[in-house]
């Protein structure tokens, strides 16, 4: 280019010694006209300035505009050599993430149509590979499944957790504490024996937690972004599907699919035999038993877990045999039932069953309808019962038809196992 130029240059001065002058105007014209079509792009940003530039600023131009386009060409093999390269090879991309800050030192004109054009390229390219890796604190690059927005749920409150990513080699569930506290406007304080969780606006107590082997964790449920915690119940609490705040920059993963979030334990304290009682209505069985029962009703005392076991042939029976269990354990133990819990069937909730109550001075608790797990002392003792029962039959070779039988006597040897109350 500056060969090019000087020859113009000469061939202005020999027409200006013949007494031909050349303003600048028509050097532009001139010199524009002879560039080549690459140029094209230059001569119309010349053509459309509001002024005419001089012959030296033309020049600087010029050589500048030359110097971009020899750079330019250069970045473009480099980029198309390595973009070929991941194409054959997924391990190069290490490459890529090398090779691009020299990319883009190499321009000296970063903000070029042509720079821009490269870059895209290769971030399209990069893109469709669909390849992401997380580094973790030894250095060393872990592969990206999946990523998705969740939710955490603990200590009664549903954080957002957002741009989760889906590590399977990692061994750990890791929680940014950065992202974290933006994603929920929230804050973290930590000491050397625990850590608390606050609401940044009101400073309201969100979590508190205990620190674990130089760890943090959360101990909670994660759910799906969409769900609520009403509708979850059980979750693990093992350390594989606790959350490890940390305050380097890795982001959680989501592990384990919950079905719900666990109801809370009883808070319900006794001191003495019949001051609760649990009850509830087994059946109809799928089999009719040999002296033609299909249900069974029984009775747990909350303090000694004692259980009673009664065989129906009806539930219309239930009114009966729960006059007979309190009048007989009321003579033998010496005290006074006091509470009745019961979930909401028929059986209970006739207007019977509820004026022989409200006459003997027994408050009948009920639980919520169709909420089995409130009523769950007594329905563990179901599935207690009936697994014991049908082990029993099964190593007897006994015929279904003597379940009945099967089940009173799991009940008594149930009633001497070691109870933790």
């Amino acid at each position: 280019m500056t060969v090019y130029l000087d020859h113009v240059k000469e061939i202005r001065d020999k027409l200006g010694s013949v007494g031909v002058n050349v303003d600048d105007e028509d050097l532009l014209h001139v010199v524009l006209k002879g560039l080549p079509p690459e140029y094209d792009p230059f001569c119309s940003a010349m053509r459309t300035r509001d002024r005419v530039i001089s012959c030296e600023e033309l020049h600087v131009l010029l050589t500048s505009e030359e110097e971009s386009k020899k750079n330019a060409t250069h970045m473009k093999g480099v980029v198309d050599k390595v973009l070929t390269e991941v194409v054959v090879d997924e391990v190069h991309l290490a490459l890529i993430v090398v090779v691009t800050p020299l990319i883009l030192k190499g321009f000296h004109n970063p903000t070029t149509l042509l720079a821009r054009s490269l870059l895209a390229r290769l971030m399209a390219r990069l893109s469709a590979l669909n390849v992401k890796y997380v580094t973790v604190g030894n250095g060393q690059s872990l592969p990206i499944k999946h990523s998705g927005n969740s939710q955490l749920y603990a200590s009664s409150h549903l954080f957002k957790l957002r741009h989760i990513l889906h590590v399977p080699s990692m061994s750990s569930n890791l929680l940014s504490v950065y992202r974290f506290c933006k994603d929920n406007n929230a804050s973290f304080s930590f000491d050397a024996h625990n850590f608390q969780i606050k609401d940044l606006n009101s400073g309201k107590l969100l979590y508190n937690g205990l620190s674990e082997h130089g760890f943090y964790p959360i101990h909670g449920a994660i759910l799906p972004k969409s769900s609520s915690p009403k509708s979850f119940h059980t979750f693990a609490t093992d350390a594989s599907s606790n959350l490890w705040p940390q305050s380097f920059g890795a982001s959680t993963t989501n592990s384990g699919k919950m079905h719900q979030l666990p109801f809370p334990k009883s808070v319900s304290i006794t001191s003495r035999p019949l001051e609760i009682v649990h009850s509830d209505v087994w059946g109809p069985a799928p089999i009719t038993s040999t002296n033609g029962t299909r249900y069974y009703i029984t009775f747990v005392d909350d303090f000694t877990r004692f259980t009673w076991f009664f065989p129906l042939h009806h539930k219309c029976q239930v009114l009966s045999s729960f006059m007979h269990f309190k009048s007989t354990m009321e003579n033998l133990l010496s005290c006074k039932l006091k509470i009745l819990r019961t979930d909401c069937g028929g059986e209970y909730s006739k207007h019977e069953f509820q004026s022989f109550c409200s006459s003997t001075g027994v408050l009948h608790q009920f639980t919520c309808p169709h909420i089995s797990q409130q009523n769950g002392v007594a329905e563990r003792k179901h599935r207690h019962i009936v697994d014991m029962g049908l082990t029993l039959m099964s190593q007897a070779s006994l015929p279904l038809t003597f379940w009945p039988y099967a089940f009173s006597t799991s009940v008594f040897l149930i009633n001497r196992l070691p109870s933790p109350q």
